[in-house]
């Protein structure tokens, strides 16, 4: 909220720097012509200001329409853009939240590559990210019923297409890394295909190699 002559309190306090209505003001009382006075209270410069007001408040719209194409920024068309990429928001997901997974949503729909998949991670984890590893394709196991028996709960399974990110749980209790691990998985869920796996877990010794998951991914 502005403050001081050109907002909604009488007096100034705080940071002074101009606004859009006090440039547009400014610029308007440089433009009278001759004659017409620029002093404080007359006519020419109540009436000026009346004007800059307006067209202030068209180049906030207009700024506030522009964020709407920018996940990090929308508000008014943030509800519209969750149906539009079939995203649910829970009931008590905040704004910013909301933001991230379309953000993410609209990166899935434009690149996944594995860069995009690290930027992704390290974004959500924060200093708690590690690294994004993947299967070495001489590594890769696949197992299906008739062909290469599984073990329980794996028996439709394969490392082919399994991101693996790795955090660090570094100065964090359980239920801090849980936030953490799980706004890694808010971010990486809407982005990756259908027929991509991957899986969130911590420790430096992970590899993805003769099991599906690490024994030290959650």
């Amino acid at each position: 909220m502005a403050l001081g002559g050109y907002g909604s309190f009488a007096f100034t306090f705080g940071d002074t720097t101009d606004d859009a209505h006090e440039v547009e003001h400014k610029a308007l009382l440089d433009a009278l012509e001759p004659g017409f006075s620029p002093e404080e209270d007359t006519a020419h410069e109540i009436e000026t200001y009346a004007h800059a007001l307006a067209l202030a408040m068209i180049w906030d719209a207009n700024e506030r329409l522009a964020n709407q194409a920018i996940p990090e920024k929308m508000l008014d068309a943030l509800t519209d853009w969750e149906q539009i990429l079939k995203l649910k928001p829970t009931l008590d997901q905040s704004d910013q939240a909301r933001r991230a997974a379309v953000a993410a949503k609209l990166r899935g729909l434009i690149n996944n590559a594995l860069p995009d998949i690290e930027a992704a991670s390290r974004k959500a984890a924060g200093g708690n990210f590690h690294s994004v590893v993947v299967v070495d394709p001489d590594d890769v196991i696949s197992y299906w019923v008739g062909g290469i028996p599984g073990p329980p709960g794996l028996e439709w399974s394969s490392t082919r297409a399994l991101i693996g990110v790795r955090l660090t749980k570094t100065g964090l209790s359980d239920a801090q890394f849980n936030e953490v691990r799980a706004a890694v998985v808010n971010a990486l869920d809407p982005m990756l295909p259908a027929w991509m796996t991957f899986s969130v877990g911590v420790g430096s010794s992970f590899t993805c190699g003769q099991s599906i998951v690490g024994q030290d991914y959650l």
